[in-house]
């Protein structure tokens, strides 16, 4: 079994898209967010690259209608496997994120998170969909965002050009350590916070994790930046 310095299991992966590590612990971005959702007495959230949809769960039970979105097979996560569209207020929806619609979302969103995916997109494409949540945003609105980091061991081999064209596969070392099979697009904690500008949000914070991820909280204010 392969672990990293938490002693999270590296091996418990899916698809080539990196190890489950949500559903083995959670992070200071995970209960930011938990804590978020508390405060907002009900309301609609959306978890974007869900996984096997342990935060989507987590914000259901606290009350908030929960969308949760990812390419994984509906049977192979826990709304699936314990059939919680009937006990809580959350729904599943097997899509690739990158072909959503205006019309696959919420009339409003009041909290979208997403953990440990945005780098499977090319850049031009993370923008568009955060663009596309903002949307269903009103202001005050918050964003949790991560993406594995440039300040990671994972850069180590990674050929990163401008943020625009950087798209490409790990080294076949850090490919077989994490199970990130396809390219990704790593990032800076200033590209990170760009990028949420970019689509219409202001930072209150952005930090690296001690692993060397990026992960930040952003408020939606307006229009996306163009």
């Amino acid at each position: 079994m392969a672990e990293n310095r938490y002693g999270d299991d590296l091996d418990r992966a899916e698809g080539g898209f990196g190890a489950d590590i949500a559903s083995q612990r959670m992070d200071a971005l995970d209960r930011a967010a938990l804590h978020h959702a508390l405060s907002l007495d009900g309301g609609h959230a959306l978890d974007l690259g869900a996984g096997s949809s342990i935060q989507a769960v987590r914000f259901a039970t606290l009350g908030l209608e929960t969308l949760a979105v990812d390419a994984l097979p509906r049977a192979r996560t826990l709304v699936g496997r314990l059939d919680l569209e009937r006990a809580l207020p959350i729904r599943y929806l097997e899509k690739d994120a990158r072909a959503l619609t205006r019309g696959d979302l919420p009339a409003r969103l009041d909290l979208v998170y997403s953990q440990r995916f945005i780098h499977h997109l090319r850049h031009g494409e993370a923008v568009a969909l955060l663009r596309l949540v903002a949307e269903a945003m009103p202001p005050g609105a918050r964003l949790f965002l991560s993406a594995s980091g440039l300040a990671s061991e994972l850069a180590e081999g990674y050929p990163a050009g401008p943020i625009e064209a950087r798209y490409a596969t790990l080294s076949p070392a850090m490919q077989a350590k994490h199970h990130i099979e396809g390219p990704v697009c790593l990032y800076a904690a200033e590209e990170l916070e760009a990028l949420a500008e970019a689509a219409g949000f202001a930072t209150e914070r952005v930090e690296l994790s001690p692993f060397g991820n990026v992960k930040g909280i952003f408020t939606r204010i307006g229009p996306p930046t163009r």
